[in-house]
């Protein structure tokens, strides 16, 4: 089974764009780390009732110039975006569990809110969810398939970026360190974190 933003958000219709290629035609360089505007590029947008997604793999240099990935040159986006708007009702299509449940502070392009889930084949990867809304369920919760358990958050605190869900999948071979896991990072760490919607899962 693949994942799909369907799996996540049933009942709405999707696109994929280039996040950081929008942002670049449409808000000005001097404005583009401002959660505000990205959120009303979108709402506009989406105003068609199509959410975009997508943005695995992107270079978001110009996105996030300005911020802590300058220091490394770590502008390699390790996940998926979905741009739902703020408390809508996340889900899976498999039951998970919740190995880590956990709020971060940081507005630097921080995770807020963000889960930890495993699914029962260890085959599978982990699954990465951040951006949420609190409260989060807690550790070893599990979590039925297709029934929602969270909600997206919005700015400033789910990290005081746009809202969405950034769903990131780390293979069971990554050492993983749950304070220091990033959504950003160098091309060469992309064979760690595979596409969320281009993995098969064992169900």
């Amino acid at each position: 089974m693949r994942l799909h933003p369907h799996s996540l958000f049933p009942n709405h219709q999707f696109r994929i764009e280039n996040l950081d290629l929008l942002v670049a035609r449409h808000i000005p360089r001097e404005h583009r780390i401002n959660p505000a505007l990205k959120q009303e590029l979108f709402n506009t947008l989406h105003k068609s009732g199509i959410i975009s997604y997508g943005g695995y793999g992107e270079d978001r240099s110009t996105m996030w110039k300005g911020t802590y990935m300058e220091q490394t040159g770590a502008f390699t986006h390790l996940g998926v975006d979905v741009n739902v708007r703020h408390k809508t009702p996340i889900q899976l299509p498999f039951e998970t569990r919740v190995i880590d449940s956990r709020i971060f502070t940081d507005l630097d392009v921080g995770w807020g809110p963000r889960l930890i889930l495993e699914t029962s084949h260890p085959a599978n990867p982990l699954i990465i969810l951040g951006h949420l809304s609190s409260p989060l369920p807690q550790q070893n919760t599990i979590l039925p398939a297709n029934v929602p358990f969270a909600t997206v958050g919005t700015y400033p605190s789910n990290g005081n970026v746009f809202e969405h869900l950034h769903i990131q999948l780390v293979a069971r071979t990554t050492p993983l360190n749950v304070l220091t896991l990033d959504g950003y990072g160098q091309p060469s760490e992309l064979p760690l974190y595979p596409d969320p919607f281009n993995t098969n899962f064992v169900v």
